[in-house]
């Protein structure tokens, strides 16, 4: 099976709209553009990196 990779939409708005409106969080009313969502997510990257998950790996997440 050939190895693909899908489009990373909120990076291609963070390059094309980077002020725009991406995420508002209803319940503190913190707003997120496109640019500072995507930064968040890349430091998020980061982080798994560091602790060691590769590309491929699963993890699970919990929200409240």
């Amino acid at each position: 099976m050939p190895a693909w990779t899908t489009p990373d939409p909120v990076a291609l708005h963070a390059r094309a709209q980077p002020e725009r409106l991406a995420c508002v969080d209803l319940a503190s009313g913190r707003r997120w553009t496109y640019a500072a969502f995507d930064d968040a997510i890349q430091r998020a990257v980061a982080v798994l990196e560091n602790s060691g998950i590769k590309q491929g790996q699963r993890i699970a997440t919990l929200a409240r």
